[in-house]
């Protein structure tokens, strides 16, 4: 009888081993994902001062669009979102996105707009910003997706679900 008891300790230990291995291993790809998230946070929110910069100057430059600015800064606060979600933040965007879109339709419908330097440097500062938000929600949908497969496969499922950790984690919507 001695000789089980041993062999059953060992199996529990055993168990308990990979247990919190699996534990370790699903904490720290979501903290991963978390991670990636902020830095897409980060990138759209340089992007939101831009174009708010952007409005600021069409506004100071432009005759007949004295809203700009307000616009802009009021889709800023809209879309700044400390601790939203994926989902919540691609619709706080959406009110940015209109005003980009109006702004550089104001830009276009103004000759004197296309070729100034200033507009055109922060064009270029916001088509970067654009790379930056692409190349980091790349880095974010891998990590989610590694997340959910490995929440979502034997034996790691088992210990995913009592942690609360999601097989079907955060997605970013791509229509942003």
């Amino acid at each position: 009888m001695g000789g089980l008891a041993v062999a059953a300790a060992v199996v529990a230990v055993i168990l308990v081993c990979v247990a919190a291995w699996l534990v370790m291993r699903l904490r720290g790809l979501q903290q991963a994902v978390d991670e990636s998230w902020e830095q897409v946070r980060l990138a759209m929110r340089r992007r939101h001062d831009l174009v708010v910069e952007l409005a600021a100057l069409v506004e100071e430059r432009s005759r007949g669009e004295a809203d700009l600015l307000e616009r802009a800064v009021d889709a800023h606060a809209v879309a700044d979102f400390p601790g939203g979600s994926p989902d919540q933040q691609a619709v706080a965007e959406r009110g940015i996105e209109a005003t980009l879109v109006h702004l550089l339709d104001v830009v276009a419908r103004s000759p004197s707009l296309v070729d100034d330097p200033a507009v055109l440097s922060l064009r270029n500062h916001l088509d970067d910003a654009n790379r930056r938000i692409d190349a980091r929600r790349h880095v974010y949908d891998e990590g989610a997706q590694a997340l959910r497969r490995g929440a979502s496969t034997a034996p790691t499922s088992w210990v995913a679900r009592p942690l609360g950790i999601p097989g079907d984690s955060r997605q970013v919507d791509d229509g942003v």
